[in-house]
């Protein structure tokens, strides 16, 4: 079943032999130990037949005939999958109330974005598909994700079975893997990625050759306090997270999408991460952000350095 979708996708976006190779090869045993076993549910449920969607909502739900399977299997179904991070999803009654409220970072980007209809989008760190999803409620002409994690692909797959939506995929590869001769984009989201990346204006630069001329980048970072134009480089964890490069401030954001070229940036939202938005479920049941923040003061890491805050940008 895997590879007859990837064949499809590789036909619908016209991705060159070597890119569809690279595409298989991220989905493979070598690449994940679960990997037979998630490939073995996938296949099981192709005989389930959902009756509904609803994409324009918090929870993009689907519904099918409760005589296919109960909810408790549909659950131990969807639990082989954890951790799940982005979400909510509601499943017939199931309700997937993922590790982040991704419908809360949605809402607050779509309000000022406003209308999509027709557009050509990309999500860079899709994850398991939520915001796909939600772009498909919004009548994209087609949205990419590309997300090199072979577990969040296997999710996006076991969803995209029950919505069947023919015009979003996924891609499991890195962006610097993208051919640069690739479709353009009228809107890219990149959220939550930048600060994970080594060098961030290559990662940027490399995000604006994919946009049309009149494209919008819709950047969402952490940042730090605007009072100089400084940025925070861990120097071993942040958050507890290995993973985490370079937090600017607002003013040094600005100048590094200014030396790129991007003429208009407009921030359109600034918060503070709360544990409303990040938490711990029985969907993911790790660390969250509670365990993440000192436990004296919720305006600083466990390390000492400022609470995650993030700021939306959008760039033209």
């Amino acid at each position: 079943m895997i590879i007859k979708y990837f064949q499809k996708i590789s036909k619908k976006l016209n991705l060159s032999q070597d890119f569809y190779n690279i595409c298989i090869d991220a989905l493979s045993t070598k690449n994940h130990g679960d990997y037979k076993k998630w490939q073995i549910v996938i296949d099981d449920i192709q005989k389930i037949k959902t009756s509904k969607i609803i994409l324009d909502t918090d929870s993009p739900t689907i519904c099918f005939d409760k005589a296919f399977i109960n909810k408790q299997e549909m659950e131990n179904i969807f639990k082989i999958f954890m951790p799940w991070r982005k979400g909510p999803f509601l499943i017939n009654d199931l309700k997937i109330n993922a590790e982040w409220r991704a419908d809360l970072k949605f809402n607050r980007i779509i309000k000022k974005l406003g209308n999509m209809d027709n557009d050509i989008v990309l999500d860079v760190g899709s994850n398991n598909g939520y915001h796909l999803f939600r772009f498909a409620g919004k009548n994209v002409r087609f949205a990419v994700g590309i997300e090199p994690m072979v577990l969040f692909n296997m999710q996006f797959l076991l969803l995209q079975h029950f919505y069947n939506i023919k015009n979003i995929c996924t891609l499991p590869v890195k962006l610097e893997q993208t051919p640069k001769n690739w479709t353009k984009f009228d809107k890219i989201f990149a959220m939550g990625v930048l600060y994970h990346t080594k060098s961030p204006i290559i990662f940027l630069e490399h995000l604006k050759t994919l946009l049309k001329p009149k494209g919008v980048l819709i950047l969402e970072t952490l940042i730090i306090e605007d009072d100089i134009k400084q940025l925070l480089m861990p120097h071993d964890r942040y958050a507890k997270m290995r993973n985490v490069w370079f937090i600017p401030s607002i003013s040094m954001l600005k100048i590094w999408l200014g030396r790129i070229g991007f003429k208009e940036i407009e921030v359109i939202d600034i918060k503070q991460t709360t544990t409303d938005e990040q938490r711990a479920t029985k969907w993911c049941e790790f660390e969250s952000l509670v365990d993440f923040l000192d436990h004296d003061d919720k305006n600083l890491t466990i390390e000492g350095h400022p609470a995650p805050t993030r700021a939306i940008l959008f760039c033209k």
